[in-house]
């Protein structure tokens, strides 16, 4: 989430405000998609709730079509409890959670 508020906290003081970027450390670096998005959108949220009559708005490219659906389930998690961000936080933490569980499923049907 530090990667994400220095670059939106960049974006404010060059005076932009509508970047494009794409899902940061995901490919060669290979953090989970589900992470990242976590993260990229907590700071933009926590953003928004420092400077709400100065919004950034950020268009995330996703160059795998698998990354579509976790930026757009974990954002639609983040509007669903805009005003009360702990509740947000622990509906990441359970979407995490299933992601974790979802993996070591994986790692069961390599093993077989």
């Amino acid at each position: 989430m530090l990667l994400h508020g220095n670059l939106f906290q960049a974006v404010r003081d060059g005076g932009f405000r509508s970047p494009a970027m794409p899902a940061l450390c995901t490919g060669e670096i290979g953090v989970p998609v589900h992470l990242v998005a976590i993260g990229a959108l907590r700071a933009l949220h926590r953003d928004f709730i420092k400077h709400p009559t100065d919004p950034i708005r950020v268009r995330v490219a996703c160059f795998e079509a698998e990354h579509w659906y976790p930026f757009n389930n974990i954002k639609d998690e983040i509007l669903e409890h805009f005003f009360l961000p702990e509740k947000a936080d622990f509906s990441l933490y359970l979407l995490d959670s299933d992601e974790d569980d979802d993996d070591s499923n994986d790692d069961d049907d390599d093993q077989r």
